[in-house]
């Protein structure tokens, strides 16, 4: 009986190994029929004939080789999204290596925070309100003039400023600040890399939090909170 077990095993594997094809001629086949969608990885997915295709901008979706692409989730019988996971461990990979020499850091405290923000952002201050009032804390911002001018005049404001922690208040409580045109003019250079780090990470939108090495999209003080107290 084992033996019987173990070689219809073996045909399965056999069989589904010569059907599946190579990952490289599955991306051919996506490029071919959509020359416009930007690939970065083609893997064979958890589900047998499908693949996970991961864009540029870390999108997933999957791909059956008949000529199907599929926008959506996959989900387990237990109620666990795989491609939830999968877009975790992407994005842990992109931060992992992110180059934090270009982001504006704040404080020394033992939890590292990675921040996408605006300071016309409503949402943006209101994590800030929360995140200011904890000393454990070690922030690394990235800041996007998504709001125009506004925006641009008040981070150039807390560029151009030695006490960056000071200046950071002060733009995160909606107040108005005076910055020169030189200022500004400096400041041009961190706008671009900033802006240009949010879209190598597919970011476009704030908040966005990449805590202890777990994302948080959006003003959500609740799991914010969870993680910085140790929870998953």
């Amino acid at each position: 009986m084992k033996k019987y077990l173990f070689s219809v095993l073996f045909v399965l594997i056999f069989v589904s190994s010569v059907f599946a094809q190579p990952t490289e001629e599955v991306e051919k086949q996506i490029k071919t029929l959509f020359p416009n969608f930007s690939i970065s990885t083609v893997t064979e997915s958890p589900v047998p004939g499908l693949y996970e295709v991961v864009s540029k901008d870390g999108n997933i979706v999957y791909w059956s080789p008949k000529g199907y692409m599929i926008f959506g989730e996959i989900w387990t019988s237990t109620g666990k999204s795989i491609t939830a996971e999968r877009r975790q461990e992407i994005v842990a990979e992109k931060f992992k290596n992110l180059d934090l020499s270009d982001a504006v850091k704040i404080g020394n405290g033992k939890n590292k925070v990675i921040t996408f923000t605006d300071p016309d952002c409503p949402f943006c201050r209101k994590s800030y309100e929360f995140l200011s009032k904890r000393n454990d804390i070690t922030e690394y911002l990235f800041l996007l003039p998504f709001h125009g001018d506004s925006s641009k005049k008040k981070i150039a404001y807390l560029l151009c400023s030695k006490d960056k922690k000071q200046a950071y208040s002060e733009i995160m409580s909606g107040r108005e600040v005076s910055v020169s045109n030189e200022c500004i003019k400096k400041s041009e250079e961190t706008f671009k890399k900033h802006l240009s780090v949010a879209q190598s990470m597919g970011i476009g939108g704030t908040p966005t939090f990449y805590i202890n090495g777990k994302l948080v999209q959006g003003a959500n003080i609740p799991l914010i909170e969870n993680i910085l107290n140790g929870g998953k």
